[in-house]
């Protein structure tokens, strides 16, 4: 079993390549990103002035996806290309009810020096979270989720009210909305069990046209670890690092937002559960990478230890443990799985660090938040900047090579 979509290659044009969709052409196009933002009547122009060039699916022969995406990135007018790699949400899921567990996630934002001090707490801060959608019911401040929730994994006809089929995407916004609780969240459905890079890629363009948020969520991971394929095992070779290098490039776009707008979104994103490596996209320069921290033996969850992290954008937080007494929601059994499962991980680690991040980025937005630091870069920089002075250090063992910036802890 292989960890990407049979037959699909994801491929980057180079700056001002349009499409050919007229004659013979090398590419069979399964779809573009252009044509989700179409769909959904988000105009594409700005989109492609900002990022220089659209995305596109390319269908090949099954099998054959690492060696058509070697031929391509040697294309003229192609910049990257990689296999349609599978992504995954950083804790289980699956479609029941979830119970979240709420005082024990508030527990631990206490614990963080995290608790809202009032409803306007995070004002003026948008957020993206991509995942598995967003049910607002099940949130205290649910005012503040977008109306409209768009998808990428099965775009609809117009768009839809936010809804969440596993409960994965809400628990993350239950998080982040109790930390934050005016910061907008915008919802992008891009996975259920299960997901690929072109649907994360096409939600990011999506929330750029939309939304514009200052922080991204990204509670999720590629399914494929650096060294071997997260599905079978098998080692992939010199092509996993040309893979990585090829799609740290899509996530490189991000960044171009500084030459239009002069600012910088920040990324966040899950470290990976059970890996020896930091999991794409967390392992990519332009990203903070999230991992667990149990605040109550103080050391690592089995489930989050690296070989080794980014000294200056690796970050832990809470992500509980596999049982009754510390997972932060449960979905109950049935006949396949009489326990049912337990919601902890990664994921519910980079939910608390978003919900800080917009908590400092209140106050540079002319929000009420306190704390405004002296300098501000841009949004990513001056959140980084908080990260960096308020993080606890103070831990059994610390040091930066695996601790990274520190266990995060809100300052203000």
């Amino acid at each position: 079993m292989q960890c990407f979509e049979s037959g699909q290659v994801l491929v980057l044009p180079t700056e001002g390549t349009l499409i050919n969709r007229e004659g013979p052409s090398r590419f069979r196009v399964l779809y573009s990103i252009e044509d989700i933002l179409r769909h959904y009547d988000l105009k594409t122009d700005e989109v492609l002035r900002q990022f220089g060039a659209i995305p596109f699916v390319a269908q090949v022969p099954e099998g054959e996806e690492l060696e058509h995406a070697e031929i391509y990135r040697h294309l003229p007018g192609v910049k990257a290309a990689i296999p349609n790699f599978h992504v995954s949400p950083q804790a289980k899921a699956t479609k029941l009810e979830i119970d979240i567990y709420r005082p024990r996630i508030d527990a631990a934002i206490e614990s963080l020096n995290a608790q809202s001090r009032a409803d306007f707490c995070g004002r003026n801060v948008k957020i993206a979270v991509i995942d598995t959608g967003i049910e607002p019911s099940l949130l205290s401040n649910s005012s503040r989720i977008h109306p409209r929730q768009f998808a990428t994994d099965s775009p609809d006809s117009a768009g839809t009210s936010p809804y969440d089929p596993t409960g994965h995407g809400t628990t993350v916004a239950y998080i982040i909305n109790q930390i934050a609780p005016a910061a907008s969240i915008l919802s992008v459905k891009m996975m259920e069990q299960t997901g690929n890079v072109g649907g994360l890629i096409a939600a990011m363009f999506v929330a750029e046209a939309e939304f514009k948020p200052d922080i991204y969520n990204l509670s999720l991971a590629i399914s494929c670890d650096l060294d071997s394929c997260g599905s079978c095992g098998n080692p992939l070779g010199p092509s996993a690092a040309i893979n990585a290098s090829q799609l740290s490039l899509l996530f490189e776009l991000m960044d171009r937002r500084a030459i239009y707008l002069n600012d910088k979104p920040l990324l966040v994103a899950a470290a990976g559960n059970g890996s020896r490596n930091i999991r794409m996209p967390a392992s990519f320069s332009n990203v903070l990478a999230v991992g667990s921290y149990d605040l109550t033996t103080l050391s690592f969850p089995p489930y989050c230890r690296y070989k080794s992290v980014s000294q200056d954008r690796f970050i832990l937080a809470p992500g509980g443990l596999n049982d009754q007494a510390n997972a932060f929601g449960h979905i109950e059994g049935n006949v396949f799985s009489r326990e049912g499962t337990f919601f902890f991980g990664t994921s519910f680690s980079a939910a608390f660090v978003t919900g800080i991040a917009a908590r400092y980025l209140c106050a540079p937005k002319g929000g009420p938040c306190g704390g405004l630091l002296a300098s501000f870069t841009t949004s990513r920089d001056y959140i980084m900047q908080c990260f960096s002075r308020d993080s606890e250090r103070a831990v059994p063992g610390y040091t930066p090579k695996s601790h990274g910036i520190g266990v995060v802890r809100y300052g203000h």
